[in-house]
């Protein structure tokens, strides 16, 4: 409750009291506390007015001057505590506040007229004792405060509102003294940097500074503190608990109006989310502009009929240069626009610049080029918005080719269906349920009349075998894409005619299918089967008679074999030297015989898959060896020089009867092509988990044509000539054809390399060198 208060200026009917209160020399301050502007008023010891000033009487109720006669009271009617004795002998003065508002005046004073501001009043009351009294007095002091109240108060408030918006705000805002310390710091700080505020505070505002910027931020500071000039806003790194950098940016103000020295009041905000959208931004729009520059096309952007944007393209595709263009308006565009479209165009091109609907996106229009042709455009649009304003976005193709294509191919098309037209093979589009939806050809040529199949089934008109061969067909086509061809016969009037149908991917679920009759193919094909299964039987037949004219010539050789050797060996003496000589020839030419013999049984092995090899562990080495040994009597006469490169161990399984048949047949190959005083080489060596066998000659050497014939069967090659009187001619063509067979057997391989005539020949085998168990 509020207190009102009125009196008088001196109490007149009471003199006693007044001489008891005032001295003589008090008498003189009477004027000082009559105009003093502080409110005065004195109380005795029971709390009954004596006194009081104008200043009192107009602080506390300027309507009512008789304050003494209302029996005004200190302790009833300022609701000052009865034990005021005691609160000033702890303080020595007691102090309070009084509002003087509507509701004390109800309450204390009904009969005053209510006509007046409301105020607050500052009371001081101090205890006094006047020389000659044994009562104490109480002196009161009024101060009217109430301007410094509302200002307090306007104070309060602008502080509330100021704090709202500092803990409400987006940005940390803090304040740090002369020392780096933080003495302040809102929510928004205590955020970014992931701290609770109680650890903030008193904090060196240098420690949550990424270490690349403490040194330029602190230079700021010092500057800001000496009055200097500093950027206004600036951006730096902080740190968060537990390491996290966060890029903000950074405003703050000196101020020396605080206590405590100069203070730094500044404000960071979190720009790294939108550093690194506008980072994203600048490469989106680094990227457009470069696929923009890069791309086929014209790109434009319109906005109230002004080219805002253009890329490289522009112009480019219509015989003008960059310079050319690079100040040209929507009208200079719109001029080059063929006559005959540019109606439609500017129509489109409004629309779109203003985001109206009815548009169409995507067409094509003719321009006229610089040198005066016609290209085509075609163009993709829509409507955007560019900087918060409608804007037309038009992406444009020069299609002049493409049109000039799909002119040929209308041609094309047109040529093909005279050809399609022309060709004598029945046409027929087929559903996926084998429903017949069109077909082109002579009727004379159809199995039925159209009226009977079209729009109907193939399944109607086959049997059950022809059917399942049909639905195959055209269910594999859709499925694989892939042509096929089928073929099948059809009884006409007792005639059995056969028909090829090819089958080729037309659509998702449409096959097309072209028939036509190969009957006199088919005729001949049999007729071919015929003769090749009658040549087949030749074949045998030679075989076979060459298999009986071997085994039979091979008994009456052993014979004469036999018979010679007795001569020579029991009646040698009996014989004159060209009788000797004579047997000589013969012998050896019944070894000839012999060896063709062998050869051809083999060859007959072969072809019938009855020969086969026994595998054991050789030493490959060991095996060369011993067939040089055997050949050397041929080296000697030939006066060929034979060396060896061969590496130690080579076991590997092997047929050793067989695959001495094949070194026998290279060695004497080697010895047969090359000139006395030629040099033949042997090597082995461990290769990629294969043995290498390599026979190596300097003689005649081979030509292309020569190497693709000499592994075939009767692949002898005659060679004549000036200089090569040394060659043995003599052979049936046969060993290198059963040494490959050989070396095929052993899972092995055998080429030849030769780089030319007089360059020599070089035989490779190359076996697997796993041993047999």
């Amino acid at each position: 409750m509020g207190l009102y208060l009125s009196g008088d200026i001196l109490n007149k009917n009471n003199p006693k009291k007044l001489t008891k209160v005032f001295t003589e020399k008090e008498y003189a301050y009477r004027s000082f506390f009559e105009n003093s502007p502080n409110g005065n008023l004195i109380f005795d010891h029971q709390g009954n007015l004596l006194y009081s000033n104008k200043a009192a009487i107009n602080m506390l109720s300027p309507k009512d001057k008789d304050l003494l006669n209302k029996n005004f009271n200190l302790f009833e009617n300022l609701a000052i505590s009865p034990k005021l004795s005691e609160l000033i002998e702890d303080k020595g003065e007691y102090q309070t506040e009084i509002n003087v508002d509507e509701e004390f005046i109800k309450s204390y004073f009904p009969y005053s007229p209510i006509s007046f501001k409301e105020k607050y009043l500052e009371v001081r009351i101090t205890q006094q004792r006047s020389s000659g009294s044994p009562d104490d007095f109480f002196f009161v002091q009024l101060r009217d405060i109430t301007e410094e109240k509302q200002k307090l108060d306007n104070l309060k408030e602008n502080e509330i509102l100021f704090r709202s918006i500092v803990e409400n705000s987006h940005e940390g805002i803090f304040m740090v003294d002369d020392q780096y310390k933080f003495v302040y710091a809102n929510d928004q700080l205590s955020e970014i940097l992931n701290t609770p505020k109680e650890e903030i505070i008193g904090e060196d505002f240098r420690k949550f500074v990424d270490e690349d910027y403490v040194e330029d931020v602190a230079e700021k500071y010092k500057k800001r503190q000496r009055g200097e000039k500093v950027p206004p806003r600036y951006f730096i790194e902080v740190k968060k608990r537990g390491g996290e950098r966060r890029r903000v940016e950074l405003s703050s103000t000196a101020t020396t109006k605080l206590k405590g020295g100069v203070k730094t009041i500044a404000q960071i905000l979190d720009v790294t989310d939108k550093t690194e959208i506008q980072r994203k931004l600048n490469e989106s729009i680094e990227i457009f502009n470069k696929i923009s520059d890069q791309t086929f096309m014209t790109i434009l952007i319109l906005q109230d009929n002004e080219i805002k944007y253009s890329n490289r393209n522009f112009g480019s595709g219509i015989g003008y240069s960059k310079e050319e263009i690079k100040n040209w308006t929507f009208r200079n565009f719109i001029e080059i626009i063929h006559p005959k479209d540019r109606d439609f165009v500017l129509e489109q091109a409004r629309k779109k610049q203003k985001g109206l609907d009815g548009t169409v996106n995507h067409y094509s229009f003719r321009v006229i080029k610089k040198d005066g042709s016609i290209a085509w455009q075609e163009i993709y649009s829509k409507s955007i918005t560019y900087d918060q304003n409608p804007a037309d976005l038009i992406m444009m193709i020069d299609i002049t080719e493409k049109k000039e294509s799909e002119n040929q191919l209308i041609e094309s098309e047109k040529k093909f269906r005279r050809i399609f037209e022309a060709i004598p093979d029945l046409f027929f589009l087929i559903s996926e349920d084998l429903t017949v939806l069109d077909y082109q050809g002579k009727e004379e040529q159809l199995y039925i009349s159209p009226e009977e199949f079209l729009g109907k089934k193939l399944t109607n008109f086959f049997s059950g075998e022809l059917n399942k061969k049909v639905k195959n067909a055209v269910a594999t086509t859709l499925k694989t894409k892939k042509a096929r061809i089928v073929e099948y016969g059809l009884n006409f009037d007792g005639e059995m005619r056969f028909f090829e149908a090819r089958l080729l991917y037309y659509d998702k679920n449409q096959v097309a299918i072209f028939i036509r009759e190969i009957t006199h193919r088919k005729r001949a094909v049999n007729m071919i089967k015929e003769e090749y299964e009658k040549l087949k039987e030749l074949d045998q037949i030679r075989k076979d008679l060459i298999s009986r004219v071997s085994h039979e010539l091979k008994t009456p050789i052993m014979s004469i074999s036999g018979a010679l050797e007795m001569l020579l060996n029991l009646h040698k003496d009996n014989f004159q030297k060209d009788q000797i000589e004579l047997l000589h020839i013969i012998i050896k030419n019944n070894e000839r015989l012999e060896s063709l013999i062998r050869n051809l049984l083999d060859v007959i092995r072969i072809e019938n898959q009855r020969i086969s090899i026994a595998k054991k562990n050789h030493n490959i080495n060991t095996l060369i060896k011993e067939v040089s040994e055997e050949m050397k009597i041929f080296l000697k006469q030939r006066r060929i020089n034979l060396s060896f490169d061969l590496e130690k161990d080579l076991i590997l399984p092997l047929d050793k009867i067989r695959i001495e048949q094949v070194f026998i047949n290279l060695l004497s190959n080697a010895i047969k092509n090359t000139p006395p005083n030629g040099r033949v080489i042997i090597k082995t060596q461990t290769k990629e988990n294969r043995c290498v066998i390599v026979f190596q000659d300097t003689g005649i050497g081979l030509t292309e044509k020569e190497k693709d014939k000499i592994f075939t069967k009767f692949g002898k090659i005659e060679r004549h000539g000036e200089g090569l009187e040394y060659l043995d001619i003599r052979g049936s063509g046969l060993g290198l054809y059963i040494s490959k067979q050989i070396i095929l057997l052993h899972n092995g391989e055998i080429e030849v390399d030769s780089k030319g005539r007089h360059k020599g020949t070089k035989f490779i085998i190359k076996l697997p060198l796993e041993k047999s168990n």
